[in-house]
């Protein structure tokens, strides 16, 4: 079976020809990569080492922060900026629905850059939700 590996900040590996039941650890260490340092997932679920791989799998792994939790500063027109606790590799979506956040119709930036509620914000990024402007006249 065939594993696609992504380190943050590094370009995909992949680990071809691993046996059925082959695990995180297994794989990592085909391709050569340590996790030391590193929260794991594997196509988009948290994982460990242990957690046992299935064909075209992609293990994703991501620098671990301070305690494990994360924090994003969030801009939103005529409000006060909140600070939002998140875990690592979770998406704009899912913070924002855990925290009963909408971000309406307008556009969202992270750090000055165009994003998506699929976006994965790092670590002490600043998401901007930029309001909807009509044109007028």
């Amino acid at each position: 079976m065939d594993v696609q590996v992504i380190k943050t900040g590094f370009p995909s590996i992949v680990a071809e020809g691993l046996p059925e039941g082959a695990t995180v650890d297994e794989a990592l260490n085909e391709v050569g990569i340590s996790r030391e340092g590193y929260s794991l997932h594997v196509s988009g679920n948290p994982a460990d080492a242990s957690t046992v791989l299935q064909d075209d799998d992609t293990i994703v792994l991501v620098t671990k922060v301070k305690g494990g939790v994360a924090s994003l500063y969030l801009l939103k027109f005529g409000e006060d900026t909140k600070e939002l606790e998140f875990e690592p590799g979770e998406t704009l979506a899912a913070i924002f629905n855990r925290y009963g956040i909408v971000a309406g119709t307008g556009g969202l930036t992270i750090d000055g850059d165009p994003a998506t509620l699929q976006t994965v914000p790092e670590d002490d990024a600043f998401v901007n939700i930029v309001p909807k402007v009509k044109g007028g006249a």
